[in-house]
Formats: structure tokens, sequence, C-alpha cells
């Protein structure tokens, strides 16, 4: 007889704040789940008359957002979405940028269409360097349509003229944030809300 081994393990229901008593809710799961919701539906809305669209994730911040995105998307109109992540940072540690960092898997251009949209998800369009760099690679790869996807916005002067095509949320402040993503010394990333550190 099967036995299901879930079923034995101890459910906790503390959350980050518990072991980090700096954090403080932004925003909650259900925030989190209805920003997701809100940004599929504008994807689907604006390629509503494309066949295929290149979405590429920027790991691993946008690893929590970028899969409940696609699944969110495959529910409103199933087989449209080409999935192609690629790995990028400018943060040397928490604050710290540095100079951007960007990886493409080795098969990565056998696994999108160069002749369909791109669009980059990401968990936050922050400083703009680093998606500055991933939209000029992007463009010298080839792809002529470049869109930028993030969960957040933060809504502070930036020293180039980036811009989110598709935002739900904004964030006024400097604050570091943590969870769904965002990490602090690369903890927190799978948290399903999203917390500020209080510092």
């Amino acid at each position: 007889m099967n036995s299901n081994k879930t079923n034995d393990l101890p459910l906790h229901t503390s959350s980050p704040s518990d072991v980090n008593p700096a954090l403080r809710l932004m925003w909650s799961s259900e925030e989190i789940q209805g920003a997701v919701v809100k940004i599929a539906k504008q994807l689907v809305n604006s390629f509503s008359e494309i066949e295929t669209v290149n979405l590429i994730p920027i790991m691993s911040g946008a690893l929590p957002f970028a899969a409940s995105l696609g699944a969110v998307l495959e529910d409103l109109a199933p087989g449209k979405w080409v999935i192609a992540p690629i790995f990028a940072s400018a943060y040397d540690d928490d604050q710290k940028i540095g100079a951007p960092i960007v990886e493409f898997p080795s098969r990565f251009n056998d696994r999108v269409d160069f002749n369909a949209p791109a669009v980059i998800v990401d968990d936050m369009l922050d400083s703009g360097v680093t998606m500055t760099t991933v939209v000029k690679i992007l463009s010298e790869r080839g792809f002529s349509d470049i869109q930028i996807c993030v969960l957040v916005d933060r809504v502070l002067p930036r020293k180039n003229d980036i811009v989110a095509d598709f935002h739900a949320l904004e964030v006024g402040t400097d604050h570091w944030l943590v969870g769904f993503g965002f990490d602090t010394d690369q903890r927190f990333r799978g948290s399903s809300a999203v917390y500020y550190l209080d510092q």
C-alpha cells in the first residue's frame, strides 16, 4: 500500500518576518497573484494577433514570477508562449550594484523564434542597468521587437530612459524587497508574498 509522505511533513505557519524581524510585509500572497493575473491579461490582449511570443525570464529573480505568469498565460491563451530563460545580474550583494553579467544557455538560439516578439520577464525594473544590457544583447542576437515585463516597477529617477511595457505593482522607495523572487543574501526567494527590509 502506497503512503503519501507529504502528509507526514509538519506544517509551519511562520513567515519570513518570523525568521528575520527586519522584514515588513509589502504585498500579500493574494495581492501578488492578483498582480500576476493582471499582467497576464495585459500580455494576452497586447499579443492577441500574434501566433508566437518569446518569454525570456531573467534568472534567478524572475523564477517565481515567470512560473506563475506562464501558468496563467497558458490558461488564457494556450500554446502561444515560448519560454527561454537567461541569467543576468548587476548586484554583487544586497543593494550593491556592479557591472551587469549576462549568461545565455548554450542552446538558447535553438529554443526561441527570432521572428516573434521577445518579452523580457523580471521581478523588478530598478536602476535599469541590467535591463539595458539585456535589451542590447537580445537586439544584437536578432530580435527586432523587444518588450519588458516586470512584476514591480521602482518609480525612482534612472540614469537611462528604459521603461517597463508591462507591470502591475509600483514602489516609490529604495527599500530592499524580499520574497517572490527577491532575495536577501540568497534567502527567501520562494516566499509567496513580498516584504521589504526595514533598516
